[in-house]
């Protein structure tokens, strides 16, 4: 049970938690009720606890990890907690579009804010449970949890709370402040009990070993890591029961399409000190990019095999590079993506009288919102090459290419697109790949 500071403790741990996971590692947090702060030099993010409730459903729950019968009858204080997060920003430069005027301080400072909410919203989003299981992902490593609230029986659980307008006006005007973008967010459940001393069990007068075989038999699969990628990319499983030597990883399609009925045996699984991984097979005759079903085997005893649960994976197609990276929209620049599981080369349209068909593994080629029409696509060299004439696009388009444009290439096939972007392996932070990106001449 959390003790008298638990509320401060959860408080302190949620802006530990974002400072952990967001992109932005210069915001500054800060407690209470929001309001600007006078000569701040770095964006913030303020964190106010404006709502404290007892939770009704909890109000005579015991813990059930108590095991003395006459500790029963004053059960813990059960809360839910509503915070309130507010962001500030500083005027950093942001890249206008060309028929945008230079932007005023107070303009930047407003976008600037917007970029610090909507990555703390990512990280609540992407974060909605915390339990004694929820790792650092920065140094210092270990549990993310409070030790103060690792005791807790229940996980803690963030759960987003939509206010209407008048909810919204009534709040800030109890603030006595002026209305900033804000967002609500419920915490439950946490439990506060008072301070009692351990009571003494009995002596053992019987000794008595009752033995339960487990429910779960074989590995479970928790995760993968990470759960979108191109072939050959190495993925970790994450889960229990991993250490069986007879480990395999089977892999099937997820909507029965494109992928061969039987689920097929992927390479042999590797071990080392990080964890135990497999590497997605450059295999355009069985892997097509798509959706797909994870799930792992094991050979219990000769002749029983033992199968996991499901995870889903998503099998992209990879762009290893794009010649030229520059040149103009006008009809005459011919364009090659080269990279794995591109795509195959269109069937043949069927005979007249039949009805169309569309195949999802014919791909796209997209200049940031912009797609080349399929006339301009040369799929012959599928799957490991693409080649385009760049056309001379309406001038009505919206999302016509423009002269002096950075634009991210991809190719999208199956409902999945090639990433544009690389990952920091130890701050999992995003950043774009300039071998994936062609500027507009």
């Amino acid at each position: 049970m959390a003790a008298e500071d638990a509320l401060k403790r959860l408080s302190l741990n949620l802006a530990e938690l974002l400072a952990d996971r967001m992109f932005r590692t210069d915001v500054s947090f800060s407690f209470g009720t929001p309001h600007p702060i006078p000569n701040d030099t770095v964006p913030r993010l303020n964190i106010f606890l404006y709502q404290v409730n007892e939770n009704a459903a909890f109000r005579n729950d015991e813990d059930p990890r108590r095991s003395v019968s006459g500790a029963y009858g004053s059960p813990p204080l059960a809360l839910e907690l509503g915070y309130l997060f507010t962001s500030y920003g500083q005027p950093a430069e942001i890249p206008s579009a060309p028929q945008i005027a230079a932007l005023t301080t107070d303009s930047l400072v407003e976008l600037d804010a917007q970029f610090v909410l909507a990555d703390a919203m990512r990280v609540l989003h992407d974060v909605p449970i915390i339990s004694r299981k929820t790792q650092r992902q920065r140094p210092p490593n270990g549990a993310l949890l409070d030790p103060g609230l690792q005791t807790e029986f229940e996980s803690l659980r963030i759960a987003p709370r939509a206010l209407n307008l008048d909810e919204l006006s009534k709040l800030w005007t109890a603030l006595k402040d002026d209305f900033q973008r804000s967002v609500a967010y419920d915490v439950s459940v946490i439990r506060i009990e008072q301070r009692r001393p351990s009571l003494a069990s009995g002596p053992v007068l019987n000794r008595s070993i009752t033995v339960q075989p487990s429910v779960v038999l074989g590995p479970s699969l928790d995760g993968l890591d990470p759960d979108a990628a191109a072939a050959n990319q190495q993925i970790t499983l994450i889960g229990s029961g991993l250490d069986d030597p007879t480990l395999g990883v089977f892999v099937s399609d997820a909507f029965g399409t494109g992928f061969p009925e039987t689920p097929q045996l992927m390479p042999p699984v590797v071990r080392d000190q990080f964890g135990v991984h497999f590497t997605i097979p450059n295999d355009p005759t069985n892997f097509m990019p798509g959706p797909k079903l994870v799930e792992l085997r094991v050979a219990t005893i000769p002749g029983h095999t033992v199968v996991s649960n499901s995870v889903v994976f998503k099998l992209l197609p990879g762009i290893t590079s794009i010649q030229p990276l520059t040149g103009p929209f006008n009809g005459t620049l011919n364009l090659k993506v080269t990279g794995s599981i591109l795509g195959r080369v269109p069937a043949p349209p069927p005979p007249p009288g039949t009805p169309p068909f569309t195949d999802p593994f014919t791909p796209s080629l997209l200049f940031g919102s912009f797609a080349i029409p399929l006339a301009n696509l040369d799929p012959s060299g599928l799957p490991g090459t693409l080649s385009a004439t760049l056309p001379t696009p309406d001038a009505a388009d919206p999302h016509a290419p423009i002269p002096g444009q950075t634009l991210p290439v991809r190719v999208r096939i199956n409902g999945v697109e090639s990433q544009v972007w690389i990952v920091d392996p130890v701050t999992k932070q995003l950043a774009m790949d300039p071998s994936r990106q062609f500027v507009v001449s």
